[in-house]
């Protein structure tokens, strides 16, 4: 049977030295050590229990989203009348946010626009969590419970829910963009925000990079690139081609 690196040290008696000779040993090299010691009927000199083994996995899922990034395909209007791409601006949404944040509004995330549609989230609840990111505009973050909406996060994972937006318009104004007519949104009263799932019949977003991401709430690393990763593709839309 193959021996262990560092098997010529591992039978020896003082196991302090040891510890300093192979402190900074790769973990597998440490592994091997000590169960070439454990065969030897010495104890082994490291500490091998795994962190995670002690977490208590909460249930929770982070759900992240941009609401509105790029062009949008053409819709209509009451106050003007047109049937045109839109465009929100990132700063339309400023105010809306800062007083969600502050709780003089609640904004809820919806499962669709239908009336009576099931609320999944909220700003009253802490559950839902309103930013602003300076080319994307309105980023939401959603804390949901794995027990309570599982088919819903299981659609979320499968890259199958997008957002759509309900607003009291306050500026905006039809101009014309790179030789088209675009619905240009100055500025904003946020109502709700509605997850879409065109499989559930929910009809089909306006923004089609408006998509949700999710990652365990247990896991920072994985909540980050989540974000980012909603981000990152409501982007690619923000900055794809005019005209395209």
């Amino acid at each position: 049977m193959s021996k262990p690196p560092g098997y010529e040290i591992a039978a020896a008696n003082d196991d302090a030295a040891l510890r300093s000779k192979c402190r900074n040993a790769p973990p597998r090299v440490k592994l091997d050590i000590d169960a070439y010691r454990q065969r030897r009927g010495q104890p082994p000199l490291w500490d091998h229990r795994e962190l995670r083994s002690r977490m208590r996995p909460s249930g929770l899922v982070a759900v992240f989203g941009c609401a509105s990034p790029g062009l949008s395909t053409p819709v209509a209007a009451a106050l003007d009348g047109e049937l045109v791409p839109e465009r929100v601006e990132p700063s339309a949404y400023a105010a809306s946010i800062r007083d969600a944040q502050r709780g003089v509004i609640e904004v809820r995330l919806v499962d669709g626009h239908k009336q009576g549609a099931a609320v999944l989230a909220s700003t009253d609840a802490d559950t839902l969590k309103l930013s602003s990111n300076d080319s994307t505009g309105l980023v939401l973050r959603a804390t949901l419970h794995v027990g309570k909406h599982a088919e819903f996060l299981a659609d979320v994972y499968a890259g199958r829910v997008g957002l759509s937006i309900s607003f009291q318009p306050r500026r905006m104004a039809v101009e014309r963009e790179h030789g088209r007519r675009v619905r240009v949104i100055r500025e904003l009263n946020l109502v709700d925000v509605a997850t879409i799932r065109e499989h559930k019949g929910q009809g089909r977003p306006a923004y089609r990079h408006a998509k949700l991401y999710a990652a365990l709430a247990d896991d920072p690393a994985a909540v980050r690139r989540a974000r980012e990763r909603a981000i990152r593709h409501a982007l690619t839309a923000v900055y794809r081609p005019r005209g395209r």
